[in-house]
């Protein structure tokens, strides 16, 4: 009987430690990851969007073969799209006031070199308090001609997004987004964006947004 109740006392402690084993293991898979938590702590600033007319304008990369002149209209658009994705990602941003604020009290940089604009943006932040400044930049953009049902031309974009260390002025990373709508019978392919983004042809700042979403994803936002 001493025996059988020794097993049975065995048996006991050895499910606990199983269970006790799966609530560690469950517990880790549920934490967030380090890279998360870390960038969690940092405070962003995002730039309204400028016009990119030749290379020289550009934080990094080179300007798109197709180049259409950005109308002015499209720029405001442009930044409420940023501001709402930007949002979305539950990132710790600071106001676009703020920002705007700081642009305007920061010196132009005195050359066109690509560093000197990372830099000039890197004071920026300085003047704002972040860590991280985000600079997006319109290079190319074509408006459709037609409806959403329907459209003779298809709207074009073409957009750069930088991410500027303020402490070190450095370039941490950049994306490009360069998309000409297609119908959905040119290219089968993307009949998951396609869908996804409304069945319908877009806008120019419809087109934008999607793009803007995309980019902050690979920005790891």
């Amino acid at each position: 009987m001493k025996s059988h109740h020794r097993g049975v006392v065995w048996s006991i402690v050895v499910v606990c430690l199983i269970f006790g084993i799966v609530g560690c293991k469950r517990r880790q898979q549920n934490s967030p990851t380090e890279n998360e938590s870390a960038v969690s702590q940092f405070t962003f600033g995002v730039a309204p969007f400028t016009v990119a007319t030749s290379n020289e304008d550009l934080l990094a990369g080179t300007m798109p073969s197709q180049i259409f002149p950005v109308d002015p209209k499209l720029l405001p658009q442009l930044d409420d799209a940023m501001q709402t994705r930007m949002a979305a990602t539950k990132k710790h941003t600071i106001s676009e006031l703020t920002m705007v604020k700081c642009l305007a009290a920061t010196p132009a940089p005195t050359t066109r070199l690509k560093q000197a604009l990372r830099d000039y943006y890197a004071h920026v932040g300085q003047c704002a308090s972040v860590d991280y400044v985000i600079v997006p930049q319109i290079l190319s953009a074509r408006e459709r001609v037609g409806s959403p049902i329907g459209a003779s031309v298809p709207a074009y974009i073409a957009l750069n997004m930088y991410v500027v260390d303020v402490n070190t002025g450095d370039l941490v990373k950049y994306v490009h987004f360069e998309e000409e709508q297609q119908a959905l019978a040119d290219d089968i392919l993307k009949a998951g964006a396609f869908f996804e983004r409304g069945g319908k042809w877009l806008t120019a700042s419809e087109l934008a947004s999607f793009g803007i979403q995309k980019g902050l994803k690979e920005l790891g936002l």
